[in-house]
């Protein structure tokens, strides 16, 4: 990681790295790397690509939520497909303080089946859940055709 000590900016910290990649990762552009030399994060790098480098990206660039779309809280999402066949919607929001956020299921596009199931992942204290009893309320919380994600510090 980077700090303040080196000289870098508090945002080039683990989050604050962790952030980056995943939009440059979902933005599907370029994604560089620009880790110090003998710093390389290989584990992260290796998240980003199947083994013969074929980045792991989704089916369109990512962009921001309708109803999300007048600043803070920042939240965008996009999708993977195989065909016509929608294998799983990512939404990813940060600068998210002040309490939770609620996320309208309608708002994402494609439309979201009814049998569709939730997995999220919260990357400020690592923790992962999902709707088949695996915690969600420690990354955030399904409320009928909703869910909403609780406050995290800015990175």
């Amino acid at each position: 990681g980077c700090d303040a000590k080196r000289g870098c900016p508090a945002d080039h910290g683990d989050t604050g790295c962790e952030l980056h990649t995943m939009l440059a990762l979902l933005s599907t552009g370029p994604v560089g790397f620009s880790d110090a030399i003998n710093r390389t994060n290989t584990a992260r790098i290796k998240r980003t690509c199947r083994d013969d480098g074929m980045l792991l990206q989704p089916s369109k660039p990512l962009t921001a939520l309708d109803s999300h779309l007048r600043g803070a809280p920042f939240v965008l999402q996009t999708h993977s497909s195989v065909g016509s066949a929608v294998l799983g919607h990512h939404v990813l929001g940060h600068h998210l303080h002040g309490g939770a956020v609620e996320i309208a299921v309608a708002d994402l596009w494609p439309r979201v089946a009814p049998s569709t199931r939730f997995f999220l992942h919260r990357a400020a204290n690592r923790a992962a859940c999902s709707d088949d009893g695996g915690g969600l309320d420690a990354c955030g919380k399904l409320i009928g055709a909703n869910f909403s994600l609780p406050q995290s510090r800015s990175v």
